[in-house]
């Protein structure tokens, strides 16, 4: 492999790994998990207690709607899974869960 074409590959390499940075940069700094929270507050108004896998649909399908409406979000939409904004779901609810739960000594 001759060194432009390796100079190429880091290059376009390098540039991949900068957008995912950005990309991850504007969704921390848009407030994704602001989203999150009230779409997972929604969910517990909506339906009735022990549906928790139709709360979870509900507040995945939001959050992907909401990553849907801006062209970074588009991006990433083709990067993470299903399984990915769930997991990043319900590590938001049990960080407000413990909150809620807490009782001080």
């Amino acid at each position: 492999m001759n060194i432009q074409i390796f100079s190429e590959v880091l290059a376009t390499a390098l540039a991949l790994l900068v957008l995912f940075i950005y990309i991850g940069w504007q969704v921390k700094k848009k407030g994704l998990k602001q989203v999150a929270i009230d779409m997972i507050i929604k969910a517990e108004d909506m339906y009735n207690k022990g549906q928790n896998k139709e709360k979870m649909d509900f507040v995945i399908e939001k959050i992907e709607n909401a990553l849907s409406t801006t062209f970074i979000g588009k991006i990433l939409l083709n990067f993470i899974t299903r399984g990915m904004i769930e997991h990043f779901i319900q590590n938001i609810f049990n960080t407000l869960k413990k909150a809620l739960d807490y009782k001080p000594e």
